[in-house]
């Protein structure tokens, strides 16, 4: 099934549902009283995925106009997704890659980056965000690096080529 079909049936579906669901709980008598809405006790907070988080206050940069220079974090990256290859390994389709012998195809992208975010916060000691498209690494507000460590096809980017530009002064 083509991804196209597939969206058109799951658009589809969800329509049929919104339809049928819009026609649930409509009584015609004028004394049905809804019932009360349950209250759930609070709960507790959990910390955030991903790791211990940074120490430092946000930076003052835009995250705009970032040039490409020498990475700094390179290594860092390089490193930590060794290890969450090593330790996640459900993750990641094995047999399946593009670009490198290690540029395996991700199963299960939230779960990447949140461990990705884990790696390097918890083994690096550096600070890490996800902005939506690229990690961001940083361990003073002087500058962080940006990291583009998936591909469009969720296959891992490595080496050089994750490497996309430096913000100075970080911006997160």
């Amino acid at each position: 099934m083509t991804r196209r079909r597939a969206a058109l049936s799951v658009a589809a579906l969800a329509f049929s549902a919104a339809a049928w669901l819009g026609t649930c709980n409509h009584s015609g008598s004028p004394s049905a009283v809804p019932p009360p809405p349950e209250t759930t006790p609070p709960v507790a907070q959990q910390p955030p995925p991903g790791g211990p988080h940074c120490d430092l206050p946000p930076g003052t940069g835009s995250g705009q106009a970032c040039p490409r220079q020498i990475s700094n974090y390179l290594p860092e990256v390089e490193r930590s997704l060794d290890r969450l290859i090593e330790r996640r390994p459900e993750i990641f389709d094995l047999h399946s890659y593009r670009g490198c012998g290690t540029c395996y195809l991700v199963k299960d992208v939230p779960a990447y980056i949140e461990e990705m975010l884990h790696e390097v916060r918890a083994n690096e000691g550096a600070c890490a965000t996800w902005d939506g498209e690229e990690l961001a690494i940083k361990r003073t507000n002087d500058f962080n690096d940006q990291y583009d460590i998936l591909t469009f096809e969720n296959f891992i980017r490595r080496d050089n080529g994750s490497y996309r530009a430096t913000c100075t002064p970080a911006w997160f």
